[in-house]
């Protein structure tokens, strides 16, 4: 089990709500009820989701955390009723205050707030605990956790009187980033590390016409996701005992698309940085690209055909109106220079893939193809979840046509479970 856990689309529908306040529903919050639950470890706690976007875009992530090695500690804070978060300087010590239900509950959840029924922090149904945020900690030392919150704006060199960043253009949904003081691992002299989380869901319009030339060029995918570059937060010095992370659905293949090279546009500049991305390209055909895709066609679509090989048979990805989405989700992780290396680096980066299970590679499956590098199928194991496994073996498939074992696959009990939770594979990896 991982200690930190990243949902990128988490809600929708928040358009209309203002920029920085609190997602107003709580499916993030049954989530972390889920997982306590199915864990049998009540320290799983959640950053309270904020608004990021308009124009019909707004949306939330979720960031899900095991406080047992994990203190969140912002690295903004948050006023009380509604928001938005803030900067230190914008909310000091003494205006901090706690959030609303469902991320805290009153000493009577049942009746409404207010100064006869004041917050209570002891609830362990709260999301975030009742602790104070160690003293040398980076981020809001001394403060207590249950009172700071993530950041979702973002400026030119960090200062709030320079121009606003955009992700590219206004309206447009913006990284949401977290900071935590890992106990886990003590580094470089350090009794703990400084964790770094940008997340990142980024436009899906991957191309658009140059309004002069009228030529295809990058669209607000690539731009938005080039941009993160710009963030004075994650592009300067690390401390001798801090990791940067940067995850998203990024909206942006692998792979060179319509003529325009959008992998080079959009992740040249964080990669610049030293950022080391953790699903490189290989050759754009079957089946080696399957080995890197993380997006998956709708139930209807899908068979268990061995169309394109072990492991993306017939239910991996295919165009779509917007464009070509396949490998589209990645990590970037960055860490100060040897000898202080914070923990690192990065590994056993795994594709979590439920369909055909992970990894990809071991005892009656394929070797890799030729151009595939060496530990690309993953390490860390998640068995197949279908419920009749005969419907799509691994590694072989089924052979086309047979329409009764292409319905059992598409079935709930099978495919259509796993599509239903989401229509991305998700990433895992050790920092």
């Amino acid at each position: 089990m991982p200690d930190i856990l990243v949902i990128i689309e988490a809600t929708t529908g928040t358009d209309g709500l203002p920029e920085g306040e609190t997602v107003d529903e709580s499916s993030s919050y049954y989530l972390m009820q889920e997982i306590r639950q199915r864990t049998g470890n009540n320290n799983w706690y959640l950053v309270p989701p904020l608004v990021s976007g308009t124009e019909g875009r707004a949306e939330g992530i979720a960031v899900l955390y095991n406080s047992a090695n994990l203190i969140f500690t912002g690295p903004w804070r948050w006023p009380g009723g509604d928001g938005p978060a803030g900067s230190v300087a914008a909310i000091p010590n003494a205006n901090m205050r706690s959030y609303n239900a469902p991320y805290m509950w009153r000493q009577n959840p049942y009746n409404p707030a207010g100064p006869a029924n004041p917050p209570n922090p002891n609830d362990p149904d709260n999301t975030l605990p009742n602790r104070n945020i160690p003293l040398d900690s980076a981020n809001n030392p001394g403060r207590l956790e249950y009172q700071v919150a993530g950041q979702w704006d973002y400026h030119t060199g960090g200062n709030p009187a320079n121009a606003q960043l955009n992700f590219p253009d206004a309206g447009k949904r913006r990284p949401f980033l977290t900071t935590f003081y890992d106990t886990s691992v003590a580094v470089n002299g350090s009794t703990h590390r400084e964790i770094r989380l940008l997340s990142f869901h980024a436009s899906p319009y991957q191309f658009q016409s140059n309004p002069i030339t009228g030529l295809r060029e990058a669209g607000p995918a690539a731009t938005g996701t080039a941009e993160i570059a710009n963030i004075f937060e994650m592009n300067q010095a690390l401390a001798p005992n801090q990791v940067n992370v940067i995850v998203g659905d990024f909206n942006i293949p692998l792979w060179n698309y319509g003529g325009v090279a959008l992998p080079t546009i959009a992740y040249n500049p964080i990669i610049a940085l030293g950022y080391q991305q953790q699903l490189q390209q290989v050759p754009n055909n079957f089946p080696d690209k399957a080995y890197r895709i993380t997006h998956i066609k709708p139930s209807d679509n899908s068979t268990p055909y061995n169309d394109n090989g072990f492991p993306a048979f017939g239910y991996m990805t295919e165009p779509e109106l917007l464009g070509r989405y396949d490998a589209i989700d990645n990590i970037f992780v960055r860490y100060p220079p040897m000898p202080n290396n914070a923990g690192g680096p990065a590994a056993n980066m795994t594709i979590v893939n439920r369909v055909t299970g992970s990894p990809y590679t071991g005892a009656g499956l394929p070797a890799l193809p030729v151009g595939v590098p060496a530990g690309t199928g993953g390490v860390l194991v998640y068995p197949q979840y279908l419920t009749n496994a005969y419907c799509m073996p691994v590694p072989n498939g089924v052979a086309a046509p047979n329409i009764g074992l292409k319905n059992r696959f598409q079935g709930w009990n099978n495919y259509r479970r796993i599509r239903s939770t989401s229509d991305h594979l998700a990433l895992i990896v050790d920092i």
